[in-house]
């Protein structure tokens, strides 16, 4: 299904000829300086743009379910290590794949997030397995609803405030984490960004962006031992386990 290299075939549509060529006639007139601020501000637009189409493209073309064409190994890599009888929570589990293949598993999965209309989609989807159930996020940070042997989160630690203290909380409510979010240096437009003085960002609702290193050094101050990272699909993937449990 995923092709990782391919063949290049030189047959440049003429339309994109012809704003290459306009675009050396603009270098001309327009400062050096204005012209790559655009550009990267239109780079970032094109590529939202295209995930969401991508997102049309999977529901209109019926894709099988639980694909997801920009991060093909999300799921394979959550649930790696779960067994039978594992206690998880899938935290701002989303659409609900990572759920619903830890229910395939046998796991006891709890689903959590912030948005009631995801809960409720959720709990039409998952409702009569006796092994699921809904949990409302801050009890589960809390710890008002257990312990776990596993908590997920994938693609949640970007939009949260104070990430440290967020951790710090759910190492003595887990005995491991799995986590995933966008890796910042996957885009080398980021560093030119940096010294623009724009903002870097994936999306509008991301807080921080994140590093390899970055993550690495939160995740081990935040009472956790980091057991694996790694960088792929454009994502920081790490699983550590609490210090205390």
């Amino acid at each position: 299904m995923f092709v990782y290299h391919t063949q290049r075939v030189k047959n440049t549509p003429l339309s994109i000829r012809i704003c290459w060529r306009l675009f050396y006639v603009l270098q001309r007139f327009i400062p050096a300086r204005f012209i790559l601020r655009f550009l990267l501000n239109l780079v970032w637009l094109l590529w939202r743009l295209s995930c969401e189409q991508t997102d049309i493209l999977l529901r209109e073309q019926k894709y099988a379910p639980g694909l997801d064409l920009l991060r093909p190994r999300n799921v394979e890599d959550a649930i790696d290590g779960c067994v039978k009888g594992d206690r998880v929570c899938d935290f701002g589990g989303g659409g609900g794949n990572i759920t619903h293949a830890l229910l395939q598993l046998g796991c006891d999965v709890v689903f959590s997030d912030i948005d009631p209309k995801v809960e409720a989609a959720a709990l039409s989807r998952f409702g009569p397995s006796i092994n699921f159930r809904v949990e409302n996020p801050m009890r589960v940070v809390t710890g008002q609803t257990g312990n776990y042997d596993l908590i997920v989160m994938s693609h949640v630690l970007e939009h949260i405030e104070d990430p440290h203290e967020f951790l710090l909380t759910l190492s003595g409510v887990t005995k491991a984490i799995h986590i995933e979010v966008p890796d910042i240096a996957s885009e080398p437009l980021n560093y030119v960004r940096e010294l623009l003085g724009m903002r870097i960002y994936k999306d509008d609702d991301h807080i921080i962006e994140m590093s390899l290193e970055y993550l690495a050094n939160l995740v081990s101050n935040s009472n956790f031992r980091i057991t694996s990272i790694v960088s792929r699909d454009a994502c920081l993937v790490v699983r550590a386990v609490s210090k205390t449990r």
